[in-house]
């Protein structure tokens, strides 16, 4: 059996830096563009399976309390995600502890964890609780 050595024992230090990273960026989404990602949301049947008692969100949640209830420590890692088709429409938007921090224009994905496969990553889906488009 292989046992990865991760680069850090979880990503809960970077979640604060992770937040005001993908806040600033939707800042600057045009409004037509968070309310498209929030429709998606709220009425896309192509969503996982979620635990009984989930908060599912209203369309005109605020992105804090959106992301603030969303955010999550995810197993697959930041290479698995952009060596697929999103890779493509993936665009830095900062930078945490020297990885940068990604957006899939369109999908209303953001991303960031060490650069290497199986590592775990922070994940924000603007389009919660359905998969962003193209997942």
């Amino acid at each position: 059996m292989t046992t990865i050595e991760r680069k850090y024992a979880n990503l809960d230090a970077f979640q604060p830096e992770f937040r005001a990273v993908v806040l600033a960026h939707i800042a600057t989404l045009p409004a037509s563009e968070w309310e498209r990602l929030r429709t998606i949301g709220a009425h896309s049947r192509d969503r996982p399976p979620l635990p009984h008692g989930s908060p599912l969100f209203a369309i005109d949640t605020p992105a804090d309390v959106l992301l603030d209830g969303t955010l999550s420590e995810d197993s697959t890692s930041v290479e698995d995600v952009l060596s697929t088709t999103l890779g493509a429409s993936a665009v830095t938007i900062g930078e945490i502890a020297g990885e940068p921090v990604w957006y899939v224009e369109g999908t209303g994905l953001y991303l960031w964890g060490p650069a290497r496969v199986g590592e775990f990553s922070l994940s924000f889906w603007a389009t919660y609780p359905a998969y962003p488009p193209g997942w």
